[in-house]
This record gives structure tokens, sequence and C-alpha cells, in this order.
């Protein structure tokens, strides 16, 4: 099997790189909402419909595709805590659920710090392509690109990498599982893989553990032969 989910002509997408995509697209959601929050315009009805049409385009250019590629392949996207809330709220106002008001009021409000999101604290970088959301968006016309090449969304995707502070790095990366066709062999090959590396990771930690062991009783009995000749000594 193949770890590749898609194939053009210029560009490959793995599960690696829609991994890394989805990374940097909850990078520019969080830098918008943190944008959003120290902003001090109006919040007028033109307002929330102009950035509800850019906040949905980040989504189908960033989020979406990768999504419904990996959906394809019956593999579950690995998305952080704070994406997977946006997509969330997205996804209520596709359907109706919330208006422009209530979409742009529960991005602008919910917590960008998840609990367990061990990344969001060293996520934010200094430049974005197609950086709307620090210019008057609403004053002008829409002007964003219809649509966005895969190529170049790899590109952006690397460059938006190599402006990340170093803290970024100690966070480990997520294991590639490859893909098939069949939704259950898939799963089953996901729990082999988790259990083997599982074992491996109990295994070399029992090893240690006994490494320590015996440190320690050679230890003690260095320390006793020690107490043996001061008490001969004595």
């Amino acid at each position: 099997m193949s770890n590749n989910l898609y194939t053009l002509e210029d560009s490959t997408l793995s599960l690696w790189d829609s991994a890394n995509i989805l990374e940097y697209a909850t990078s520019r959601f969080t830098s918008i909402q943190l944008s959003l929050q120290q902003s001090h315009v109006t919040q007028t009805d033109a307002y929330c419909e102009q950035f509800v049409r850019h906040l949905v385009w980040e989504a189908e250019r960033f989020v979406f595709p990768f999504i419904n590629i990996c959906a394809a392949s019956h593999i579950s996207p690995s998305m952080p805590m704070y994406l997977c809330n946006v997509v969330q709220i997205l996804a209520g106002w596709q359907i109706g659920a919330l208006d422009d008001n209530k979409l742009y009021d529960a991005f602008e409000n919910f917590d960008c710090m998840v609990d367990g999101d061990i990344s969001a604290c060293c996520r934010i970088v200094n430049q974005y392509a197609y950086c709307w959301w620090k210019d008057h968006f609403d004053l002008g016309p829409f002007e964003m690109p219809n649509r966005i090449s895969l190529l170049e969304v790899k590109e952006l995707v690397e460059e938006h990498f190599e402006q990340l502070p170093a803290g970024h790095l100690l966070i480990p990366k997520l294991p590639q599982m490859p893909t098939g066709h069949d939704p259950l062999l898939q799963q089953v090959h996901c729990i082999r893989e988790n259990m083997q590396r599982l074992g491996e990771g109990l295994q070399s930690m029992l090893l240690t553990k006994v490494e320590e062991g015996d440190l320690a009783v050679d230890a003690l009995t260095r320390l006793e032969g020690l107490v043996d000749e001061v008490m001969d000594v004595m």
C-alpha cells in the first residue's frame, strides 16, 4: 500500500502532507482569531458578512479539500482540537444552524488554547500568504483566488514551517500509516501498527528499568562492602 493519498502531474499528496497542511490551516485560523479579538472595528452586519466570506474561503482552500481526500481514502485526518472546533462551527453555518453573526461570535469567543493542544503557544508566525485579516478586508471587493494549486499549498506550508520557533521542533511527528481502499482492513492495519509501536515502547521501558535495577543492585553491593570494611576497622 502507498502512503500517497492523491497524485497529480506536478505533485503528490501523502498522509503526512495532509497533516502538515491541516496544521498550517490551524495556524492561519489561530492568527485570524487573535487578530479578531484585538480588533476595534465595529461589528456591523456587512462586516460580519465579509468576515464569514473570507473565513469560509480559508476552509475551502486549506481544510475541506484535504479532509475530503482523507475521507475518500478511508482515513481519519489528523487535526488539532482547535481546528476540529473551527470545522464544527463552519459546518454549523453550512447547514444553516448558524447565521453570519452567530458564526462570527462563535469563532471570536471559543478558546484557541485548547486543553491538550501543546503546539498552540508556538503556532503563530510573522508572515502569511493571502493575509486578508491584517488588512481592511471589509472595505473593498472580495479578491481572494478561486483556487490554489496543491503545489502552491505545499510551498506555503514549507515556508510556514521555516518560520516556526525552535520549540515547535520538540513536538513529535505523527506516525504515517499506509492507505488502502478497504476501510476495515485500513483500521485493522492501524490497530496492528499502534499495538506494535506500543509493544516496542513497553519493551524499551522494561529494558531501561531492568538496567536501572542492575545499577542499583551494584551500588548497594558496593555500599555493603564499604560498610563491612568500616565495621572491621571499628
